[in-house]
């Protein structure tokens, strides 16, 4: 298994998203903690990616619907930069999981 972590303050990127929410899909809206479960991930190439994703900013998509049967017409693609997030503080660290 594999998590991201922050070199410095050796926090973890949390399964939960901003709001406290468990994310099922998408890094981008994730925190770091050090109290919070941490996201989990099984391969460091996709650790590698969520990292990436994760680095880029928060990714927010508006969808506008219209048409007879409301159908999906637009999505508005949108990513806020977070200057906090910073590549050289980040890390890949793989850990193991003990049960008692």
């Amino acid at each position: 298994m594999f998590l991201i972590r922050n070199k410095k303050t050796e926090e973890w990127l949390s399964i939960l998203d901003d709001d406290g929410r468990v994310r099922r899909r998408g890094h981008t809206h994730a925190k770091l903690s050090k109290t919070e479960p941490p996201r989990l991930f099984i391969s460091k190439q996709g650790a590698k990616f969520a990292l990436r994703a994760w680095l880029s900013g928060r990714i927010t998509v508006h969808r506008n619907y219209g048409g007879p049967w409301e159908e999906q017409e637009n999505e508005d693609w949108r990513t806020e930069k977070d200057e906090t997030r910073i590549a050289e503080d980040m890390e890949i660290r793989e850990c193991e999981i003990v049960l008692k």
